[in-house]
Formats: structure tokens, C-alpha cells, sequence
């Protein structure tokens, strides 16, 4: 499931043990592993899936996904971010969000197979009737786990949650959804792979706090949580929305086959950025909340984290855009052609997807949630209308049009953001001069290689040749002129590099000693 939302992830822990860096450095090591880990697995599974399954198969489960997704956000209903924003939580309430949170998950797996037949008719897809009833199952479990999973990441619990994550994965996806695939089971491989990791983390996960997986309901409470979380869940919904009409449209107009040429090409663009972007946000929001009142470190540590941003995904863009056709080819397989034009569309706003996420973490640590709901709104709209305009000229059509809304909508987070902290657009382009003249050199050195190579026919030596290239050349910069490649913020990031290796040091040393 594809998702681009505010979320609980973005709360400020409070952990009882420990001192604040300690707890910071740890838990950034675990967050990247765990990202890194489960986006190296699921590298791994796509492209054994992508040539044993159909891309219908794979356009059921994504359109499953979509009301799976809704459903999550109604059971949660904003009680993880409460929790954990709470300064101090009580037994009650960890028991009456547990309630709750089961309560509605039972009422959502209810609502989700009461309409389950008119949402298969809404997609054409009568197969998408017994998908849906198959994961309402799994609604009121999900709902056990909000209270427990809310804890742990208070107390940056973060090395058993990522235990959990990919213990899960391997079982649901490595071994039963391959299995499956390899059995025929078409479509019912993705879905029993999602219902199994689904199962066996909401069972980890709930053992691991057994103290807070106890039902119980006090009146203040429910006031309490309700409060602290409407205004998250009020932005995790439109977001969502926004998030998933392009999928709604595409699956609607075009068909299932279509819609699972589309999300795989989202996915494989965005997946590796997701593994990055995913572990610095919520340490950004942290920071951000921490210093809110210091307007000059805010505005420092924003341009900061939007200048290595760019120096990253801006240089990505034409590397992902001049090798579309390998990257396809080589991970999904031949029978996914027709997902290269959209694959390649798509990554041409790779950096504005990136950058509005950075903006929408300063504008909800900034507490700027009315606002952050009205981007949300014209956010919706924006993908609306790129993805109904564009699914006249089909596939391509719809991916270009989502570009479109993309960048139209990166140009307002980034208005709301700057207005917010009362930085100019000329400063904010400054520093973005860096990524572009390495966008430049990436993309002559790219269109130099795949010229010579491509003409043998052989997309995996590309890729190779790409990628031996550029890292030789990566490494020879780093190495003997970090400020070129780096500029003003290399003193900045050999600091944070040799504080983490410090602390990472001590970590073992202290755990040498404890055994």
C-alpha cells in the first residue's frame, strides 16, 4: 500500500531510560537497518512475484489496498499520535485506546464486507469481492496492536519493532506469497503473503507489551485521546485520499491489469526513497518540536535538510529517467514493458515528492495543521485532475499527469513553509545549486555510458556499468574533496557521522561489559 500521510511516526517519544542522544542515535540506527533490511527483501521478492504472477494480480491487491488502508486510519482514529504526546500516560488510557481502536476495527472489517460488492463494481473486478472479505479478517486485529505499537515507539523500542517488521515479512512474503505464486494461487499469493505478515506481527507485537494489551474505558480518556489526535487524523485522511485517487482512477478506467503496471512503477521509484526520507522525518519533527521557538536553528535545520535532500534525488531524477527501460526490465521482468513509460514519467518528479514530505514534517511541527489541511485538499485535487485528465491518453497520460500535480503541489508546501519561517525563494534555490550541477554531470556521464552499452542489448550490463561508475567516482570525491560534493554542510555531516560512530562505539562497549 502506497501512502504518503502524517502519522504517528512523527511523535515525539518519551523514553524512561537513557540519555536523550544515546536514545536518538540508537533508535536512527535501528529505524535505517529495519528500512534498509525490509527494502532489500522486498528488491529481493518483486522481481521473483513480477515474473511468476500477472500484473492483474498485482492491480487486485493494490486496488485491496486502497480500502485496507482507509480502514486503518478509521480504526486508529488518531489514538496512536495521542499516546504518544501525552506527557504522562495512565493505565486508562492504554485501555480505553485499546477498546477503541478494536471496536472500530471491528466496525470497519464490518462496513469493508457490507460494500465489498459495490467497490468491486466501482473497479470491474468481481475477484475483488472475496479479496476484501479475506482482509476485513484482519481490521479488528490491526486494532489490537495500535495501544502496544504506540508504546514501544514511546519508549524507542525500535530494534524489536524492527525484528518484528522483517521476521514478518519473511514469512508472510518470502515463504508463503512465493510459495503461492509458484502454486498458482494467482492474486490469493499476494493476499495470503499480506494476511500472514499481517497475523504474525499483530501476534509479535502484542506479546512483546502484553502489560498494555488489556481492554478497559474511562470517559475522560476517550476526551483525551480524541482531542490530541483529531487534528492528525483529520491530515492522515485527506492525505491518504490524495494518495490513492490516482489508483481509484486507474483502476476504475483503465482495469486491473493496468493499475498493476502503475503501482509497480510507482513502487520501484519510490521504495529506495522511501528507506531514506522514512528514517529522517521522524528524527526532523523531533529536532524541529525541540527548537520551535528558535526561529534562526529552524530555519537553519530546515534549508539544511532540503539542501542534502537535494543533493541527493535531484541527481536521481535523470539518472532514474535515462535508465527506465533497465531498471523495468531488469527487476520486474520482459511481460512489464508497458510499465516503463510510466516508471519514467513519474521519476521525473522523484525530487518534488521528496521535498514536499520534508516541508509537510516542518508545517505539522510548526503546529501549522490548519494550513497543512488546506495543502492536503489542493493536494487531492491536483492529483484528481492529473490523474482524470491524464487517463484519456491512457497509462502514460495518468503518470504524467500525476507528475504534474505533484510539482504543482511541492510549489505550496514549499510557499506555506517559506512564509512560515520567513526564508526567501531566492535563498531557497541557492541551495539547490549544488544538486543541479551534479544533475548535470549525472546526466551526461549516464547518456555517455547507456550510448556505448545499450547497444548490445544487455540491460543488467548497463545497469552495471552505471552503477561501477559512479561509484568509483563517488567514492574518489568523498574521499579527496568531500567540499566539492558536499559544501557548506561537510563539517556538518563529519560531525553527525563521528558522533553516531562514537556512540554507536560506546553502545558496544557498554554491552561488552553488561555480558
Amino acid at each position: 500500500m502506497r501512502s504518503n500521510i502524517p502519522s504517528s511516526e512523527y511523535a515525539e517519544p518519551h523514553a524512561p531510560s537513557q540519555d536523550l542522544t544515546t536514545r536518538t542515535v540508537t533508535s536512527l540506527f535501528w529505524l535505517f537497518s529495519s528500512n534498509f533490511a525490509n527494502t532489500t527483501m522486498r528488491l529481493a521478492i518483486v522481481p521473483i512475484l513480477a515474473r511468476i504472477l500477472a500484473p492483474e494480480a498485482f492491480g487486485i491487491a493494490a486496488a485491496a489496498s486502497v480500502v485496507t488502508g482507509f480502514a486503518s486510519i478509521f480504526s486508529n482514529v488518531g489514538i496512536a499520535p495521542a499516546l504518544m504526546r501525552l506527557e504522562n500516560v495512565e493505565p486508562r488510557h492504554t485501555k480505553t485506546g485499546l477498546t477503541i481502536s478494536t471496536l472500530l476495527g471491528l466496525l470497519a472489517g464490518a462496513i469493508s464486507i457490507a460494500l465489498a460488492p459495490w467497490i468491486a463494481q466501482f473497479f470491474n473486478s468481481p475477484e475483488l469481492t472475496m479479496v476484501l472479505y479475506a482482509q476485513a479478517l484482519l481490521f479488528p486485529l490491526r486494532g489490537l496492536t495500535v495501544v502496544c505499537e504506540s508504546m514501544m515507539q514511546r519508549e524507542m523500542a525500535f530494534r524489536r519493532l524492527a525484528m518484528i517488521e522483517s521476521v514478518s515479512y519473511i514469512v508472510g512474503y518470502c515463504l508463503v506469497a512465493v510459495t503461492g505464486a509458484l502454486a498458482g494461487w494467482g492474486v490469493w499469493a499476494i493476499i495470503a503473503g499480506t494476511m500472514t505478515q499481517n497475523l504474525i506481527r499483530v501476534v509479535l507485537v502484542v506479546f512483546s507489551r502484553l502489560d498494555y494489551a488489556r481492554a478497559g474505558f474511562d470517559w475522560d480518556a476517550a476526551r483525551t485521546l480524541a482531542r490530541d489526535g483529531s487534528g492528525f487524523t483529520a491530515m492522515r485522511t485527506l492525505a491518504y485520499v490524495a494518495t490513492q485517487l490516482d489508483y481509484m482512477i486507474v483502476g476504475r478506467f483503465l482495469g486491473m491489469d493496468v493499475l498493476g503496471l502503475y503501482t509497480k512503477a510507482y513502487e520501484l521509484l519510490t521504495r529506495p526513497a522511501n528507506t531514506l526520507t522514512a528514517t529522517i522525518r521522524r528524527p526532523l519533527f523531533a529536532g524541529l518540536v525541540s527548537i520551535q521557538s528558535q526561529e534562526a536553528r529552524l530555519r537553519r535545520t530546515f534549508m539544511r535538510a532540503v539542501s542534502i535532500m537535494s543533493l541527493v534525488f535531484i541527481p536521481a531524477t535523470p539518472l532514474a529517467v535515462i535508465l527506465s527501460p533497465e531498471l523495468v526490465l531488469v527487476i520486474l521482468g520482459d511481460q512489464w514493458t508497458e510499465a516503463i513509460l510510466p516508471f519514467r514519467a513519474l521519476s521525473t518528479a522523484l525530487y518534488f515528492v521528496i521535498c514536499g514530505r520534508i516541508t509537510m514534517t516542518v508545517l505539522q511541527a510548526r503546529g501549522v495543521l490548519l494550513r497543512g489541511t488546506y495543502y492536503y485538499i489542493f493536494f487531492a485535487l491536483a492529483i484528481l485532475v492529473g490523474a482524470w485528465v491524464g487517463q484519456f491518453w491512457g497509462i502514460g497520460g495518468v503518470a504524467w499527469g500525476v507528475a504534474g500535480a505533484f510539482f504543482v503541489s511541492f510549489l505550496l508546501s514549499t510557499a506555506l513553509v517559506l512564509n512560515n519561517l520567513q526564508i526567501s525563494w531566492v535563498a531557497f534555490a541557492r541551495i539547490h545549486a549544488r544538486g543541479v550541477i551534479l544533475a548535470i554531470g549525472v546526466l551526461a556521464v549516464v547518456w555517455t555510458i547507456t550510448a556505448l552499452v545499450r547497444p548490445y542489448d544487455q540491460p543488467l550490463l548497463t545497469l552495471l556499468a552505471v552503477g561501477l561508475v559512479f561509484g568509483v567516482v563517488g567514492l574518489v570525491l568523498l574521499v579527496l574533496a568531500p567540499r566539492r560534493l558536499l559544501g557548506n554542510d561537510t563539517d556538518w555531516l563529519m560531525a553527525r557521522r563521528n558522533a553516531f560512530l562514537h556512540t554507536l562505539a560506546g553502545l558496544r562497549r557498554t554491552k561488552a561489559g553488561n555480558g
